[in-house]
């Protein structure tokens, strides 16, 4: 996760997710197919419970110009959300002769390689594909876009912003529909702009906003960049451990 973080922020398009996913393999051995499945599902629980959080609190905020803006990625995710399900529920009943086949048709894809992909795939779908994890899952989640948005607050009455709890609830849901667009290593630009599109419904003034933002900014990267920079440094992968040590036994 950190390492995934950790390129996100450091690498534009959002490169840390294909990161994660080849850290994954060389850490745990987790199979390609299986953290992609899991990444993609994070994802859209990430952005289905903002969408929803920004919908249940709408009697609440100000006028927020953006709101017909945020029915597209809405009905997006909705859309794949389904598709997800219905892969999973299909998935569910073992890796059909007509999938392989179908996946077989790449080139240097055996039948055996794509039977235990779809395996795979299905392995990462877990988190819909179970009950008890298809209801923790967005729990968890929208319980850690609560903390995160008291967070935001705090920091608000630390720039004097004066502003209500429900505005640092805003600018959690502002800045992490952000996200979903590919943009500049760390979001540069995306964020700043996105927590000023929040502050603003409150009538705050670019010029005092603007501190505010980029301290936020740098609280929410740098913190990560750290640990994950600690985490690449401290950590090698058993393989290449094993390599080392062979090496230094002078038998390669």
């Amino acid at each position: 996760m950190l390492v995934g973080l950790f390129f996100n922020i450091v690498l534009p398009a959002r490169a840390g997710e294909a990161a994660r996913a080849v850290a994954l393999k060389s850490y745990a051995g987790t199979p390609a197919a299986e953290s992609g499945a899991t990444i993609v599902v994070e994802r859209l629980i990430d952005i289905l419970s903002l969408l929803a959080l920004l919908f249940i609190s709408f009697p609440w905020l100000p006028t927020v110009t953006w709101l017909q803006a945020s029915a597209v990625p809405a009905l997006v995710a909705w859309v794949a959300a389904i598709a997800l399900v219905e892969v999973a529920i299909y998935l569910g009943k073992g890796a059909t002769p007509r999938a392989v086949r179908a996946l077989s048709y790449f080139p240097l894809v055996s039948e055996r390689a794509a039977s235990r992909a779809l395996a795979n795939v299905l392995h990462g779908l877990a988190a819909i594909r179970r009950p008890r994890q298809a209801a923790a899952a967005p729990t968890w989640t929208v319980g850690s876009w609560l903390i995160l948005g008291a967070g935001f607050w705090c920091l608000m009455i630390g720039f004097r912003l004066h502003l209500p709890l429900l505005a640092g609830l805003l600018a959690v849901i502002a800045t992490g529909l952000a996200f979903i667009i590919p943009a500049a290593p760390g979001g540069a630009g995306v964020f700043e702009a996105a927590g000023l599109a929040a502050t603003s419904a409150y009538g705050v003034p670019t010029s005092h906003a603007l501190a505010y933002v980029l301290v936020l900014h740098a609280l929410n990267v740098l913190p990560y960049v750290a640990a994950g920079a600690l985490v690449l440094v401290s950590h090698t992968p058993p393989a290449r451990r094993g390599v080392g040590t062979v090496a230094g036994d002078g038998r390669v």
